[in-house]
């Protein structure tokens, strides 16, 4: 399960398209093949950028969000799924179903789930960092096991362009995904 986590803040100009491109790099490896089991998880899908991820995400088949029970997305990108009767008991259910976490963008307000998601050993993969993760986020972020160096420097690196922070991201959720079906 590939779980998406965003800030609720509004997004950079820049940053819609490379969520969307990178959703779409993500589509094109790990949704669209057939014998792979891969879905994919908004928390809460109300945030900018889950949206935006979800608009790359091909015919949306293998997308959900995860939501209190009551609620609905609106969204007409997957189906909803629901856990917990508040949004703090949702966040501590997305952060223990997700084998690796695609970390869109966020500030403070995504720190904790962070956080809650590296305590249960959970990789996450930020998608670039600089104006869309926050400097205490960008700090506490690590490369998952089986991750080559200059991968992860491609990832992480201030300077890349967008389309290596894609490739780098995509590069790295699809092995790590595969590390995780391989342990099960």
């Amino acid at each position: 399960i590939i779980c998406v986590l965003g800030g609720s803040q509004a997004l950079a100009s820049d940053a819609n398209p490379m969520i969307q491109a990178a959703a779409s790099a993500l589509a094109s490896r790990l949704l669209a093949d057939r014998a792979s089991h891969a879905v994919v998880v908004l928390g809460d899908g109300g945030a900018a950028a889950q949206q935006a991820f979800a608009k790359g995400c091909g015919d949306g088949g293998r997308v959900r969000t995860l939501l209190p029970l009551g609620r609905s997305s609106g969204s007409t990108i997957g189906s909803d799924m629901h856990a917990g009767q508040n949004h703090n008991e949702m966040a501590k259910v997305l952060a223990l179903m997700g084998d690796v976490y695609l970390l869109l963008e966020g500030g403070d307000d995504v720190s904790q789930q962070v956080t809650s998601v590296q305590q249960h050993g959970a990789d996450i993969v930020p998608l670039g960092v600089g104006a869309m993760v926050s400097d205490t986020l960008a700090a506490a972020l690590r490369k998952p096991a089986g991750v080559q160096d200059e991968v992860w420097e491609a990832l992480v690196a201030a300077q890349r362009l967008p389309a290596d922070v894609v490739a780098a991201a995509a590069s790295i959720v699809a092995a790590t995904v595969e590390t995780h079906r391989q342990a099960t």
